[in-house]
């Protein structure tokens, strides 16, 4: 059932998220403790390893998860943290140059995710590779966005023993579902083999719980934002009465 109140309640990472929005949202730094040091070694603090952290997309195309990603790459502490990028297809990769130290294309489409059937071997094959790489890097965190990168993904990560595996989705599962039984199977499987899984709406992570199945104690929710920054805040007052704005 449906956690009332609260979407995480005394879960994995024992992180309490109100349904309303909050000023500080306690998911990241959390799971982030959670995560085992890999590199725990008696040196100075200038010295320690970075945590290494790979994100898993379709591609770089425009849409607003892909811009979300390149967001979250960019605002890392790189004091702290070592960004990597998988991606399904290679489509505007060259986006992340000089943001990632790393990044590695699966060869698979991005499009067509609801025939897995059809695309068992492929995907298979994918998962292989990818695992193979995730090994290589020694990734400490994997972070999948979307459907189809996260049941890669978190099967890839798995099978290389990633220590911490988190997966998001943005949009309804009734929706993205519909087309395809055996893409819900892997959705679900998705959803289970993730430590933690985010949604970014009260709606959308309701049916991830009722539809998709996702365990309620290892799920969170972080709300789409706006960067007001790239917006001039200077506009002169007459404005609204001009574009008939009351």
């Amino acid at each position: 059932m449906w956690p009332e109140g609260q979407l995480v309640r005394d879960g994995a990472f024992h992180v309490p998220l109100s349904c309303q929005p909050a000023a500080n949202n306690r998911v990241t730094p959390e799971l982030l403790q959670a995560a085992p040091a890999r590199y725990e070694k008696e040196q100075a603090p200038s010295s320690i390893a970075r945590t290494k952290i790979t994100y898993v997309v379709g591609s770089l195309r425009d849409g607003g998860t892909e811009r979300q990603v390149l967001e979250l790459i960019r605002h890392l502490d790189r004091r702290q943290f070592e960004p990597s990028l998988i991606a399904m297809e290679d489509a505007n990769l060259d986006r992340v140059n000089g943001l990632v130290e790393a990044s590695y294309i699966m060869g698979i489409p991005e499009a067509g995710n609801s025939r897995w059937v059809g695309r068992g071997l492929a995907v298979a094959g994918a998962v292989r590779r990818v695992s193979r790489y995730l090994r290589d890097q020694q990734t400490d965190i994997v972070h999948a966005f979307l459907p189809g990168p996260s049941i890669v993904g978190s099967a890839a990560a798995r099978l290389a023993g990633v220590s911490l595996i988190i997966g998001s989705r943005r949009s309804l599962a009734s929706q993205y579902r519909a087309a395809s039984r055996v893409a819900g199977w892997a959705d679900t499987a998705a959803f289970h083999l993730a430590h933690f899984n985010l949604g970014n709406s009260l709606a959308v992570s309701r049916e991830m719980v009722e539809i998709g199945r996702c365990p309620a104690h290892q799920l969170g929710m972080v709300r789409n934002g706006v960067d007001i920054r790239g917006f001039p805040l200077n506009f002169p007052s007459n404005l609204r009465p001009q574009l008939g704005i009351a």
